[in-house]
């Protein structure tokens, strides 16, 4: 994504920050970890989601910096992927059952809302094994303690 002069990249590194494209020296790592969304929002500061640590709860953390790519909130989210009102103050996120409305103003969760009071335990299985086995895929870690978790399943 682009905001006038800055930009976000993401790789396989994680998320990388350039606060002016005209100066070399602009580049900040901003997180090492799988980064599944970023946008720019109202006055030039960020967003971005990367996984939580609890594979089963399918929770995202959404992480919001400053201007200069410092964190200055982290919230529990539904989903991985967000949608930014054009206006950059709001957010949108589903997933896992649930609808977030993001207030980036004040940084919090304005509205929660379930779809469904359903728990499948199938999908636990299913998220964490294909966990696992991208990572594996991906950077050839083998996880074979949290993988041993699914087989059984």
């Amino acid at each position: 994504d682009a905001y006038y002069s800055s930009c976000l990249i993401t790789d396989k590194d994680g998320l990388k920050f350039i606060k002016d494209i005209n100066t070399s020296d602009s580049l900040k790592s901003i997180n090492k970890e799988r980064v599944y969304d970023a946008k720019f929002i109202h006055g030039g500061g960020f967003a971005y989601t990367t996984m939580t640590g609890d594979i089963e709860s399918n929770l995202f953390s959404l992480n919001i910096c400053d201007i200069n790519g410092r964190e200055i909130a982290e919230l529990q989210v539904p989903g991985g992927s967000f949608a930014l009102h054009p206006n950059g103050r709001t957010a949108y996120i589903s997933g896992n059952d649930n609808v977030v409305k993001v207030n980036l103003i004040t940084n919090s969760l304005d509205k929660y809302q379930p779809l469904d009071n359903q728990s499948d335990e199938l999908s636990k299985v299913l998220r964490g094994g294909l966990n696992a086995a991208l990572r594996y895929l991906i950077y050839s870690k083998k996880d074979m303690i949290t993988a041993s978790r699914y087989m059984d399943s």
